[in-house]
């Protein structure tokens, strides 16, 4: 029998997850998901290794228009696939104009005040800074009132990751 991946479901997600949660902590604040950890032979490598430390088959996600990822995910998780209203976890693995991601942040679980923690988490591949800054703009005006809202975490090429939680204010 050949494995098809080096991923340790076991050590390699308690790394990832130490790492996002850095990132949490500090908005903005870039981790690298891809060192230190086996892969999964793919060119979504890092957004495999994400799914894999959050996801279990008690949380549904949803995928923009890539059904390869979207199997791998299913697979690696025995997680559901649902509609993008329904989906605790929003993956958007490749390029997106704003009007696309100002209408999947508006479609998005932003939770409710009696259980805010029913909201989406967005998975987004980034291409530079200027793209995480309007990206962060957008998700502004869509987060009306904290506990409320959806938490992002971006994902560069090269498996650097940073987080913005649903609570951020900028700082002059």
């Amino acid at each position: 029998m050949q494995k098809t991946y080096n991923f340790d479901v076991v050590h390699d997600t308690i790394v990832v997850n130490r790492k996002l949660m850095n990132c949490f902590s500090h908005p903005m604040k870039k981790e690298n998901v891809l060192e230190g950890i086996g892969n999964f032979a793919s060119e979504h490598d890092a957004f495999l290794v994400v799914a894999a430390t959050l996801l279990d088959n008690e949380v549904s996600f949803f995928v923009e228009r890539n059904t390869n990822l979207e199997d791998k995910i299913t697979e690696i998780t025995l997680s559901k696939s649902v509609v993008l209203e329904k989906a605790d976890f929003i993956f958007i693995p490749s390029a997106i104009n704003f009007a696309t991601l100002e209408e999947i942040f508006c479609k998005a679980k932003q939770g409710t005040y009696t259980d805010p923690h029913n909201s989406s988490t967005v998975i987004i591949k980034a291409c530079d800074n200027s793209f995480i800054k309007r990206t962060v703009e957008i998700l502004k005006k869509q987060n009306i009132e904290y506990p409320l809202g959806i938490d992002l975490i971006f994902i560069m090429d090269n498996g650097d990751v940073l987080a913005v939680p649903r609570l951020i204010k900028e700082v002059s």
